[in-house]
C-alpha cells in the first residue's frame, strides 16, 4: 500500500525549505487527525422554521351552541432551508450536549412536520 513504509509529504518545513523528510503513513494520519481547523464550518443559516395558518369561526355561528369559540389551525415546521453556509448537513442536527456541542457525526436529517390543530372552548 502506498505510503505504508514511508511517504514524502508535499510542503515546506518551519524554515521555509521544501520538505525532504519521509514519514510513515501511521504517523502522518495520526497527527493530521488531531488538527480540527480544516473541519470547522460556519453554522450560519436562515430557514423558515414555522408557519401557522388559523381561522376562528365567527361568534354569530356559535351563538346558538354551547361553544364559546372554535379555531382551526394548520401548523407546519421546518419547511425550508433558505440559506446555509454548511454544505451537506443541517447545523442544528449535530450533537448539542456536554462537550460534544456542534459535532456532526452521521446525524439523521431534521424532520418536516405538518399538523392540524383544533381549539374549542365551552
Amino acid at each position: 500500500m502506498e505510503g505504508r513504509e514511508g511517504m514524502l509529504v508535499d510542503g515546506v518545513t518551519e524554515s521555509g525549505a521544501k520538505n525532504e523528510v519521509s514519514v510513515k503513513a501511521e504517523s502522518y494520519y495520526s497527527r493530521i487527525g488531531q488538527i480540527t481547523e480544516p473541519w470547522i464550518y460556519d453554522a450560519t443559516n436562515v430557514r423558515l422554521r414555522e408557519v401557522s395558518l388559523g381561522y376562528s369561526l365567527p361568534k354569530s355561528l356559535l351563538s346558538k351552541t354551547v361553544l364559546n369559540s372554535v379555531k382551526f389551525s394548520l401548523v407546519a415546521r421546518n419547511l425550508w432551508m433558505i440559506y446555509s453556509k454548511t454544505d451537506g448537513f443541517d447545523p442544528e442536527a449535530g450533537y448539542t450536549t456536554s462537550n460534544a456541542q456542534g459535532i456532526e457525526f452521521g446525524s439523521m436529517p431534521t424532520l418536516r412536520s405538518i399538523g392540524f390543530n383544533l381549539n374549542v372552548t365551552f
